[in-house]
């Protein structure tokens, strides 16, 4: 049988602990060293919480005795093991909720870009005169107004200026009705 293999009650708990913390380091390592995903503040602590893990565990193990060794040493485990797993699910848990802050500031910015480009063809329309339609002659109208106003590298494709006049009749944007998209 393998070390590995081993049944938890053959291994000694300084060896169980001890594989235990190298566990732990190794979960702390790569996070250390990418730091890609950490705030400042996270890194520092996560730094500052590795470095000081084995040392206050080896003194904690250290101050059971006598008859209390074992039973110590069984708890300092069950606490070992009950902490990671809450912090290995808040870990996973923050990192999905920053992973979901990102997609949602990233369509907050993609609902801007399409508002803006919107708004773009709202106000070259009004100032061309024009009923907002979905026509070329329309497109051809407002196209090079809605590149200079949108600040865009080329003419907007007929496509994109028709999805925004579906947008612009839906939010009630049309010939006669308030054109104030800004409200």
């Amino acid at each position: 049988m393998s070390e590995d293999a081993k049944p938890q009650a053959d291994t000694s708990f300084e060896e169980r602990a001890s594989a235990y913390l190298d566990d732990i380091e190794g979960m702390a390592l790569p996070l250390l060293v990418s730091g890609g995903d950490l705030l400042e503040a996270e890194f520092t602590s996560l730094r500052a919480a590795s470095d000081a893990l084995r040392p206050a565990f080896e003194e904690l193990a250290g101050t059971f005795s006598g008859p209390y060794r074992e039973r110590g040493h069984q708890m300092l485990w069950e606490l070992m093991r009950a902490t990671a797993e809450i912090v290995h699910v808040g870990h996973h848990s923050a990192v999905q909720t920053r992973r979901n802050d990102e997609e949602a500031e990233k369509e907050g910015r993609a609902s801007d870009r399409v508002a803006r480009f919107d708004m773009a063809v709202l106000d070259v329309a009004e100032q061309k005169g024009r009923k907002i339609s979905k026509s070329r002659e329309f497109v051809r109208d407002v196209a090079p107004g809605v590149k200079e106003q949108a600040n865009l590298d080329k003419l907007p494709r007929k496509d994109k200026i028709w999805a925004s006049v579906d947008r612009l009749k839906a939010e009630g944007f049309a010939q006669g009705l308030s054109t104030d998209i800004r409200k």
